[in-house]
């Protein structure tokens, strides 16, 4: 076999890639996903494109076909920490919340600067009761993601559970003003209002969070977290 004969694989898998990206960037999700297929059946050693199949399993809560993918993508490329990041979501998901911890964990031991993971691996904290060891996490999330309405929130969620009402709710607002779609601050927000007897703060905003779009969260009863995917492999803060 030649060289040219060699290559062409390869050069098939760059050339649906980039097709893949270009409809994944114009919203055609469906499209984006043939041919994010086709470059896999290109170049079967390929890691990106499994990568991006998970990514947009996940965000279609298929989480069975999801797990395949990121699982195959850890089997080619061990050393992408992304991929240990999104399966942990995959398992919360899926109900097994030792698995996630765990994978959170392993995306952190390939890459030790990972504030995406570390994130994560505050909401298993808290999961777990233990909101003194997730609350370095969540800080750390915000020092990257300065205007993350996520990280905001997570971090609002940890003050609850330390008893830091006043910096719980300062952080609810700070993420509603960085995303005004987001359900998650808008209920965290009005379960504090509860709690502080303002019964018609509490009502006002639990209404307002049924107008909303974003509800991509996980509970830590009584409060609602954020995940963080990971969208692209080898993504930097």
């Amino acid at each position: 076999m030649s060289e040219i004969e060699r290559r062409i694989p390869q050069t098939l898998e760059r050339l649906q890639l980039k097709l893949a990206y270009a409809y994944l960037a114009s919203g055609e999700t469906a499209e984006a996903l043939a041919a994010f297929d086709r470059a896999a059946d290109d170049e079967p050693h390929a890691f990106e494109p499994l990568f991006m199949r998970g990514v947009i399993k996940l965000q279609q809560a298929r989480y069975e076909e999801a797990f395949h993918a990121f699982v195959r993508v850890i089997e080619l490329a061990p050393a992408v920490a992304e991929s240990y990041n999104n399966l942990g979501i995959v398992y919360w998901h899926q109900e097994d919340r030792e698995a996630a911890h765990r994978c959170f964990e392993s995306a952190l031991g390939v890459r030790e600067d990972f504030p995406a993971a570390t994130a994560n691996l505050g909401v298993s904290y808290l999961s777990r009761g233990m909101p003194h060891e997730a609350l370095p996490c969540f800080e750390l999330a915000v020092r990257h993601y300065p205007r993350a309405a996520w990280a905001y929130n997570n971090l609002g969620v940890a003050f609850c559970f330390r008893g830091a009402f006043g910096d719980a709710e300062a952080c609810f607002e700070t993420a509603i003003r960085h995303d005004d779609q987001l359900v998650a601050p808008v209920l965290n927000l009005a379960h504090l209002y509860a709690c502080k007897g303002l019964d018609a703060e509490a009502v006002r905003s639990r209404t307002h969070a049924a107008t909303l779009s974003k509800h991509d969260a996980v509970q830590v009863p009584p409060f609602e977290l954020c995940l963080e995917r990971v969208e692209r492999p080898f993504e930097r803060s």
